[in-house]
């Protein structure tokens, strides 16, 4: 029984998380990432008045490096440093006509983790957000406005973001650092739920890299 119903919580809580996912567009990503900086530079201290909030940096990984650059082109912001990790340059490069037709008909479309399988769902609103914010959201058209320090991550065994995405980033913002760790997958080694007490080798070169980059 105990068994049962973890294993419903687990699958409960999954399906919480992908259909948040599926509604989830960059405009709305970069909105959460402004109320956060928000509360870090004007209620965090008053809490935790020894951390210093006048240095804050910041790192996406995957889609989520997307909304950090965009972010941090588009925004007011007192971030001083960005480090991608396995982001791409054009997420929804792989969006063929037909896939957008048969989105468009049913409302929703589907993309497949690369890495665990799962058929993950994507409303339309990701799509017309998209579509409405063209120019906005377009790393080509903002990569030479992004004004801060930037690294790039990337693993060459990586089943979701392939090496030409990598590619493109250190093209077109041609200041920023990278750095390739050979062999990594998408999530450099991870895995949730875990029981290791330690850092898999590829997370702890990643985590290095990065503290030295924020650090420098």
């Amino acid at each position: 029984m105990a068994r049962s119903n973890r294993n419903q919580w687990h699958k409960s809580n999954r399906d919480i998380h992908l259909d948040k996912f599926a509604k989830n567009t960059l405009g709305k990503e970069m909105e959460d990432i402004e109320s956060v900086e928000q509360f870090i530079v004007d209620e965090l201290p008053e809490f935790l008045p020894k951390i210093n909030t006048d240095k804050i940096f910041i790192i996406g990984h995957s889609k989520g490096g997307v909304s950090a650059l965009l972010y941090c082109t588009h925004y007011e912001t007192k971030i001083e440093k960005v480090c991608t990790w396995a982001s791409p340059f054009d997420f929804h490069r792989s969006w063929n006509s037909k896939f957008i037709e048969s989105w468009r008909a049913e409302g929703v479309q589907y993309i497949k983790n690369a890495r665990t399988n799962q058929m993950m769902p994507l409303h339309i609103e990701v799509l017309e957000d998209i579509e409405a914010n063209k120019e906005k959201y377009s790393l080509l058209n903002w990569s030479k406005k992004l004004q801060i320090p930037y690294l790039i991550i990337q693993g060459t065994n990586d089943e979701a973001v392939k090496m030409e995405e990598f590619n493109l980033l250190k093209k077109h913002f041609t200041k920023a650092k990278n750095h390739i760790i050979p062999e990594a997958n998408h999530v450099f080694g991870a895995s949730h739920p875990s029981t290791a007490t330690e850092l898999p080798e590829h997370s702890e070169e990643l985590v290095t890299v990065t503290k030295e980059f924020f650090l420098s």
